[in-house]
């Protein structure tokens, strides 16, 4: 189970935009997060820069949402949580894709991630995409050609590139979220209006 983290302070360290000021075009972004995490008021600060935020948004979703091969919703749910875990991120960990619980991931799961190597919850596929994750997200020197050999009997080569690219995503991202102290869930400003 991934442990429960206590906020020292509570607001977010850059301000948000008030939503009347939000440009559409991240109003559309707020509408595909209320989606898939439930929740986008956290857009609100990444709208100082609009430009900015939204041709990341356009990377990210196209990036993590579609199913390429043996990449599928679920398996990038489950990397990214290993991320959130190794970020420490309130937002990521509490957080879930729509798409991977539509394909069958449930809470129970989730919560064994922290065992996966002992699980039987999960595939070997799986266990290796979580090795993989630690590996960037933690402690690179895992990231050993036993590794990969085990990643080959899973994955093709263009797989493996297509994970790694979701996984240093969901790093990148989710420490950037983490050092803003962001979050997301609280209500939806778009319902408001």
């Amino acid at each position: 189970m991934f442990p429960v983290i206590k906020k020292e302070w509570d607001m977010a360290r850059i301000s948000s935009v008030p939503f009347v000021d939000v440009p559409d075009s991240l109003k559309n972004v707020m509408h595909a997060y209320d989606d898939e995490l439930g929740g986008s008021e956290f857009v609100q600060v990444f709208s100082h820069a609009p430009e900015i935020y939204k041709s990341f948004v356009d990377y990210y979703f196209s990036l993590v949402l579609e199913t390429r091969g043996a990449i599928s919703g679920e398996l990038t749910e489950l990397v990214r949580l290993m991320v959130a875990k190794h970020n420490d991120c309130f937002l990521w960990i509490h957080a879930r894709l729509a798409v991977a619980r539509q394909e069958g991931l449930t809470e129970e799961k989730i919560a064994a991630i922290g065992d996966y190597v002992d699980s039987k919850m999960f595939t070997q596929a799986e266990k290796s995409a979580l090795q993989y994750a630690e590996a960037i997200a933690g402690d690179m020197s895992n990231a050993s050609d036993k590794l990969f050999d085990i990643l080959r009997q899973h994955f093709t080569e263009s797989e493996i590139i297509d994970l790694g690219m979701r996984i240093q995503t969901f790093v990148g991202y989710g420490r950037l979220i983490r050092v803003l102290d962001l979050e997301v869930g609280k209500s939806c400003p778009l319902w408001e209006y």
